[in-house]
């Protein structure tokens, strides 16, 4: 399907922005939000943006390619600008995430410094945690000494069960903490739900965590070993490696799946709890990890088996570093990735279910969501083909944007997928 080029430079007709109103569902001691936007009555759609792994390594070339994503972002709201929220599908902060200590000095430049556009139209973030979230590239614990508030904390093998469980959360505050700082960051959680409301159209959000996930999931996150002296075939180490796992460690990888699981199992008992009593217009699931690609059968035939239970037809992740469109059992599958924050990639099929559309050649971009009464139309907004990506923002020359495939899926529960030409 041909592309839909839309110039920077030409001039649209923009679209009023419109309030979103936000209750919350969490197992926290959260408050519910607004997010910012005029009140306009005339308002007849809830628009938002979604991506995952976008917080690139600061060292690396692909701080060029989250600011090209950044850039067309950024056009996007200024040509339609009805946008209220953005949905962060996790790795937002490579390798290994924050800890409260260091988040405001790493979100200065992985957030605030890449998305201005956005942050002077209020645009609210709301997000879960992927393996690079909760130090999938290092060590999970984290010493108190000198570096504890800098962007290198030093990281060392967690000791004791209790350490890694006191680590995880401490991953897990850092993030949450930032929203002390920032009004438009939502404090993230392992699991939550949040109920986005515009006039008369109701979408029920499920954010759960399945970094329990077969690839590159509990391995990272448990096994640790790109912490280790030896980080030759750390890709293929697996929590059964009694030897290279957690060094040998076998509490430890105990102590550390033992809460991942617990949070997918959560995650699965909030969806039946509260999306199979949902009456929304829309239920959609978030997560890093997509259900068809990343999960063990075991795992994946429960998650669908839940979600058809409770009529959620529409699920979007990362994880994997591209844009898909795939289906199975009566849910649409999205992946958005490609969020910059490592090379982009050509997403692969799963063994159920099929690929209705992915790009022939990798890109970088992000997923935009329209839903009203009757449907939700998706659009894979990519950078445009004749941009030039550089290894910083000083160094790209960003053309535009393209709207490289789209689709709309019925609010009701059903199977249908319609592409707009």
């Amino acid at each position: 399907m041909p592309g839909l080029t839309i110039e920077f430079q030409t001039v649209f007709a923009t679209m009023v922005k419109c309030p979103t109103i936000l209750s919350l569902v969490t197992l926290g001691n959260l408050a519910p939000g607004t997010s910012a936007a005029e009140h306009d009555s005339t308002c007849g759609q809830f628009n938002v943006m979604a991506l995952g792994d976008w917080g690139a390594p600061l060292d690396t070339n692909n701080v060029g390619t989250q600011a090209a994503v950044a850039t067309i972002m950024g056009m996007w709201i200024e040509t339609y600008n009805s946008y209220s929220d953005v949905f962060d599908l996790g790795d937002s902060l490579y390798w290994n995430g924050v800890i409260p200590t260091n988040v405001k000095t790493r979100m200065k430049l992985s957030f605030e410094d890449v998305y201005p556009e956005l942050h002077q139209k209020d645009i609210f973030w709301s997000g879960l945690f992927g393996n690079h979230g909760l130090a999938g590239g290092a060590y999970l614990c984290i010493k108190n000494d000198v570096n504890i508030s800098t962007l290198n904390p030093t990281r060392v093998a967690c000791e004791r069960p209790d350490d890694v469980t006191d680590a995880l959360n401490q991953h897990v505050l850092g993030q949450q903490t930032y929203a002390k700082y920032n009004k438009l960051w939502y404090p993230k959680q392992p699991f939550y739900m949040r109920t986005f409301t515009r006039n008369d159209i109701v979408v029920d959000v499920f954010f759960v965590d399945m970094n329990s996930a077969r690839v590159n999931g509990v391995s990272n996150i448990c096994c640790q070993c790109y912490g280790q002296a030896n980080t030759n075939g750390c890709e293929a180490v697996t929590i059964m490696d009694e030897k290279r796992c957690a060094d040998g460690r076998t509490d430890i990888v105990k102590a550390c799946s033992g809460v991942l699981n617990a949070w997918e199992n959560e995650s699965i008992k909030m969806i039946e709890e509260k999306a199979c009593s949902s009456k929304a217009d829309h239920k959609l699931l978030l997560s890093h990890y997509n259900v068809l690609l990343h999960l063990t059968d075991e795992k994946r035939d429960r998650w669908i088996k839940v979600l058809n239970d409770c009529g959620v037809t529409l699920s979007a992740s990362g994880h994997t570093h591209g844009m898909a469109l795939q289906a199975h059992a009566g849910i649409s599958f999205i992946t958005s990735g490609n969020g910059g924050g490592r090379p982009s990639e050509i997403v692969y099929d799963p063994v159920v279910g099929n690929t209705v559309w992915k790009p022939e050649v990798a890109n970088y971009g992000f997923t935009a969501l329209s839903f009203n009464k009757t449907n939700v139309l998706v659009q894979y907004v990519v950078v445009k083909e004749d941009s030039i990506i550089g290894s910083s923002k000083a160094e790209n020359k960003i053309t535009g944007f393209e709207v490289a495939y789209s689709f709309s899926l019925p609010a009701a529960k059903s199977s249908q997928l319609l592409p707009v030409n």
